[in-house]
């Protein structure tokens, strides 16, 4: 069975007279299948450019090899080349380079790009990509399953935030809130990973506070804060994250073991 899957690179956009960007050209994709399964993947540029197929246990290095160089970018293609990962699954980690700072000969061509992937029997492929890549065409992909390692593991309790307020009022006096509608109190951060994991098993397994969180401000950092997230008594910042979620519940665990 075959499947494209492709996605739109955007043309580049000129820097600032003077200055270059840091980052030129580079879309990651991992991409993840059963280990007994045989699946070959074949790369094609926007201006019908083919790269592969590479398939199951081969490793294409465009540095190395060629045959991965294109007049629309270079191709980087590892098809489980050093056997199954531990949890028995295949992975394939595959990238297009631009010129600047990989060293490609030539730009990475705005367009469509095309992933093209055969499987013998057929095989269930989840993919996952850089946050470059806005959207998949067809859009086979979802929200769901973006949680990930360490928080897949299956002996520890992955937290996900929450928010705990959409408005707040800053030192200067007023009121400010998230300009995002998909901040709502009580609800699930927009940015807090989502399950099950590609087992099935139920991941997060809890949430905490985690979005409009006032947390310690140090001095450095006041300097160039924006005056509209520091908050009232001047020793504590507006901040966000699971980082803010998870100890609330690792200070709730240690309660618990005491």
């Amino acid at each position: 069975s075959a499947i494209d899957i492709t996605f739109d690179f955007p043309p580049a956009v000129p820097p600032p007279p003077g200055l270059t960007w840091s980052e030129y050209g580079s879309d990651t994709f991992d991409y993840w299948y059963d280990g007994t399964a045989n699946v070959c993947l074949e790369v094609i540029s926007p201006n019908g450019y083919s790269v592969g197929p590479i398939c199951t246990g081969a490793l294409l290095e465009w540095w190395v090899d060629p045959a991965g160089i294109t007049p629309d970018g270079c191709v980087f293609i590892d098809n489980a080349s050093t056997g199954p990962a531990p949890n028995g699954d295949n992975e394939l980690v595959s990238w297009v380079d631009g010129t600047y700072p990989f060293g490609c000969p030539n730009d990475m061509a705005a367009g469509n790009w095309t992933y093209h992937f055969e499987a013998a029997g057929g095989a269930r492929i989840d993919g996952w990509a850089t946050m470059l890549v806005q959207e998949f065409n067809p859009p086979y992909g979802g929200t769901d399953m973006t949680v990930g390692m360490p928080a897949t593991g299956n002996e520890i309790i992955t937290v996900a935030s929450h928010v705990t307020k959409d408005c707040w009022q800053s030192i200067d006096g007023n009121t400010y809130c998230y300009s995002d509608p998909a901040v709502v109190e009580g609800d699930i951060s927009p940015f807090s990973s989502k399950g099950p994991t590609r087992d099935g098993r139920s991941k997060p397994d809890i949430s905490a506070p985690g979005q409009g969180i006032a947390s310690a401000i140090s001095e450095d950092a006041r300097a160039s804060m924006p005056i509209e997230l520091i908050m009232p008594d001047d020793r504590h910042w507006l901040i966000q994250g699971t980082s803010m979620s998870s100890p609330h519940v690792a200070g709730a665990v240690a309660l618990l073991l005491e």
